[in-house]
């Protein structure tokens, strides 16, 4: 069962910091409990191990969110594009989808998208031309409904999207990764720790809790893989940034797939395969993503480093602090 806690609405962070890595660390051991608090980059030389496997998501988040405007209501709905590439109909996550009608027309621009019904929470669409296409001329930067309600800004479309984001295909951010700056890669390098990327574009189960987890699609590398088995064989620890990349590495450990559709649930009792340690950002009450952690760190530990962030000033969600987590 996940952890519920209740979050005073001023502790989501609305915008990121000023400054990628000035954001505040929470680290957090899994045997010895200990607590330590600092600023990100600040604290990396206290997280982190020389010889220690860093693996991050590179998948880059698509401008998935887009404005219809009805061709006969005065209205506009709210649609986020679940499936961003798709050649015919294509799926969408729809603030009012009860009030859509089937057969209705809807404007983008100077394209037309048909609603056609509906697939349990999701609308199904088709569009006079390719979605992709759609969205790289009209989509808007698809920030998450708890931040400024969705309606993303100019500093949106950057600090939305991590620094070595360089394969498209998200519709959200792999979050843990937004701290990462320059000066941070500088710092990684010159503590000798090694750092690999893979790809897992997330999907919509990561801004709906209510969501089921929905499979994502992922890849990694041969040379990864190697690295991973190199690391485990002189026992150096291979860590993750972010639950997507969790996912991604614990799909090859426990299913031993390096490429394809992943819909591993990973929740209490779950023995790790790979991962010996992750950065993470604060997580949504009762979701997949905490529901990792909670796997890893147990849920009274889990409990008690909510309950220090909360007391001791740190943001959450997509745009707040993080958090460190490893044996010790």
């Amino acid at each position: 069962m996940s952890l519920d806690y209740k979050l005073p609405r001023d502790r989501i962070a609305q915008y990121p910091p000023e400054v990628r890595g000035a954001s505040k660390l929470l680290i957090v051991g899994r045997k010895s409990g200990v607590i330590a608090e600092g600023f990100f980059n600040e604290s990396l030389s206290k997280c982190l191990r020389r010889g220690d496997t860093l693996i991050f998501n590179n998948s880059k988040v698509v401008k998935a969110r887009l404005i219809l405007k009805s061709y006969k209501r005065n209205k506009s709905f709210d649609v986020l594009v679940v499936d961003p590439f798709s050649k015919g109909a294509w799926r969408g996550l729809v603030r009012g989808l009860d009030k859509l009608k089937e057969g209705e027309v809807f404007l983008v621009g100077e394209s037309t998208v048909t609603f056609l019904g509906r697939d349990n929470e999701f609308g199904i669409f088709e569009s006079s031309l390719p979605i992709s296409q759609i969205l790289d001329n009209y989509g808007h930067t698809p920030i998450p409904p708890y931040i400024r309600k969705g309606v993303d800004g100019k500093i949106d479309s950057d600090r939305y999207q991590t620094v070595y984001a360089s394969k498209e295909g998200s519709i959200a951010a792999p979050t843990a990764g937004l701290h990462f700056s320059e000066t941070s890669f500088q710092i990684l390098k010159d503590l000798e720790v090694q750092c690999l990327f893979l790809t897992l574009h997330i999907g919509p189960s990561s801004l709906a809790s209510y969501l089921k987890v929905v499979p994502e699609w992922f890849e990694i590398d041969e040379d990864v893989i190697r690295a991973i088995a190199l690391s485990k064989k002189e026992s150096r620890r291979v860590l993750a940034v972010g639950t997507s990349t969790i996912r991604a590495l614990e799909t090859y450990g426990s299913q031993g797939k390096t490429k394809g559709e992943t819909d591993l649930i990973i929740n209490e009792g779950y023995q790790f395969k790979i991962v010996d340690g992750f950065f993470t950002n604060f997580h949504l009450p009762k979701s997949t993503h905490l529901d990792i952690v909670i796997a890893f760190l147990g849920k009274e530990l889990t409990k008690i480093s909510y309950e220090y962030a909360l007391n001791h000033g740190f943001k959450f969600y997509s745009y707040g602090d993080c958090m460190f987590c490893a044996d010790d």
